[in-house]
């Protein structure tokens, strides 16, 4: 059991990785980018949903640095991976579309951090029962 503690760790940091990615990415386009004169960062719309995802991706990005601190002082942290597994991997799922919903449309080339996650949406949103294990 202890094993699948630390492959909720694990995945949950790549989540992590992979929502920083997106929203790095997304920062420097809206800074790039300008529509009526002025970098798209500059408009409330954008820069208040990149604030939420830059919120989501700390939050778990939090979750997951304290997991680990409780594996590395050899405490229980099966329900404490199990929290970070559920956020960070439902945050993935939200953070990195956010780019190309909020920014008008921005097309979602291969080369950007999150192509390809549609696979991984699917793998990971059985979350019932991890919340079980969360409780």
């Amino acid at each position: 059991m202890e094993a699948l503690n630390a492959t909720r760790v694990a995945l949950a940091a790549g989540c992590v990785g992979l929502a920083q990615a997106a929203f790095d990415h997304a920062l420097q386009y809206a800074k790039d980018r300008n529509q009526f004169g002025q970098p798209m960062g500059k408009f409330q719309g954008v820069s208040f949903k990149l604030a939420d995802m830059a919120v989501e991706i700390e939050l778990a990005r939090l979750i997951v640095y304290k997991t680990a601190w409780l594996a590395d002082r050899k405490e229980k942290f099966a329900k404490e991976a199990a929290m970070a597994k559920l956020y960070a991997s439902e945050m993935a799922t939200r953070v990195p579309p956010g780019p190309s919903r909020s920014m008008g449309g921005m097309d979602t080339p291969r080369s950007t951090p999150w192509s390809g996650t549609t696979g991984m949406r699917v793998s990971l949103r059985s979350s019932r029962g991890r919340r079980r294990s969360c409780a």
